[in-house]
């Protein structure tokens, strides 16, 4: 049932499973052949009928060839019998011209009689990372950014038949950019790009709710990967629900969670406080109309005014200010007349950073400003909101 083919035959050689004709028109995936072959071999009977008579045609024939044996094993599948007193029962399983017949569950059979496209080389893309000139992430919101070698980006980029420094800018994490920009979350995209090139299929997934529009409907996150000589390959994934289709692949799949989440993650340098503790003068909190100026000495402690502050208290807010790392970046932050908190962070070389954290509640919660010529909008974790919203308490 479900099955495109009537006949599905797989075959082993010394490169693994095959299929046999007829053609499905693709590569079996080595992996889960084993495993449909491991699991089916393994079926053992939940009950017996002791002289089976099916009345249906059966669901399945399966002829089994092993080398050691003279003759192969034909096993036939039909419905169990309404008499089956075990209630997990689906099928009955005969033998070769037994008359004994075996009561086994669905999931047992279920490898065996899934469509054939679960069979199907789960490999969709192994591309070649030194002809990938460039990947463009086009994500749900709208953002669209540009990745290219750095080779490809500058002036004294090594010639084509340079091997070594073509190798060096395709492969290290400085040999990429984000263009457009001096700096980028080069870790997370190395992880990105080696997932993209290497493409997997969790499992392959029916084409029958496709349409015309799918692509834009459907797949909200598109990603251009164009190669030196080679047409561009462009993947359309829906992170919601994983669904994934590739322009020159003929059937939709199921692409894993990491990537699903790798293709909305935020690829800007995220780091919008350079500074570490130990460079952090002092703070200003302001909440509504309270205000609380907190100073850090040389020696790591604290004090508001001549009030010693716990360092217990007061060092989470300035961990979390040292090094602030955005979620995401935002187009239009939530209009507000007063943010909920603002900080103004001053450090030992007088530079000045002023934050406003617009709003605590939950539709917006995170929500924040940099102010100032570099000023940007974003949006904090939970554990970064939770740090800064926490009660100063003096000794």
């Amino acid at each position: 049932p479900g099955r495109p083919h009537a006949i599905l035959s797989l075959m082993y050689d010394p490169e693994g499973w095959q299929f046999a004709a007829p053609d499905p028109g693709f590569k079996a995936d080595n992996v889960e052949a084993f495993k449909l072959i491991e699991q089916f071999t393994q079926v053992k009977a939940k009950a017996y009928v002791a002289q089976a008579e099916p009345k249906d045609e059966p669901v399945a024939t399966v002829t089994l060839t092993a080398s050691a044996e003279p003759e192969p094993e034909s096993i036939k599948v039909y419905p169990a019998p309404e008499s089956a007193e075990e209630a997990d029962t689906r099928y009955m399983v005969v033998r070769n011209n037994e008359t004994t017949g075996y009561l086994v569950t669905k999931s047992d059979l279920e490898p065996i009689l899934a469509p054939i496209r679960s069979l199907r080389d789960r490999q969709v893309l192994n591309l070649d990372r030194e002809k990938v000139t460039s990947i463009t992430l086009k994500q749900s919101d709208g953002v669209e950014l540009k990745f290219a070698p750095k080779a490809s980006t500058e002036d004294d980029a090594p010639a084509a038949d340079d091997d070594t420094a073509d190798e060096a800018a395709s492969t290290e994490p400085d040999g990429w950019t984000l263009v457009g920009h001096e700096k980028f979350e080069q870790d997370a995209f190395q992880t990105l790009l080696g997932q993209l090139t290497r493409l997997r299929a969790e499992r392959w997934l029916p084409d029958e709710d496709d349409a015309a529009d799918a692509p834009t409907i459907l797949h909200p996150v598109v990603v251009t990967i164009e190669r030196k000589d080679e047409s561009p390959v462009v993947i359309h994934i829906n992170p919601s629900t994983r669904r994934t289709t590739v322009d020159h692949i003929d059937m939709p799949f199921e692409v894993g969670e990491n990537l699903a989440k790798a293709v909305e993650a935020e690829y800007r340098y995220r780091t919008i406080v350079p500074v570490k503790v130990d460079e952090i003068a002092g703070v200003t909190v302001k909440r509504g109309e309270e205000s609380l100026t907190i100073q850090r000495d040389d020696e790591g402690q604290f004090s508001a005014g001549d009030t010693q502050l716990k360092t217990q208290a007061v060092g989470p807010l300035f961990d979390t200010l040292a090094g602030l790392r955005v979620e995401r970046f935002v187009a239009e932050p939530p209009a507000v007349e007063t943010p909920a908190m603002s900080f103004t962070i001053n450090t030992r070389d007088e530079t000045v950073y002023e934050i406003d954290l617009l709003s605590l509640t939950e539709a917006t919660r995170g929500m924040a400003l940099l102010k100032g010529e570099s000023a940007r909008s974003f949006r904090l974790s939970d554990a970064a909101v939770k740090a800064l919203e926490a009660e100063l308490t003096g000794e």
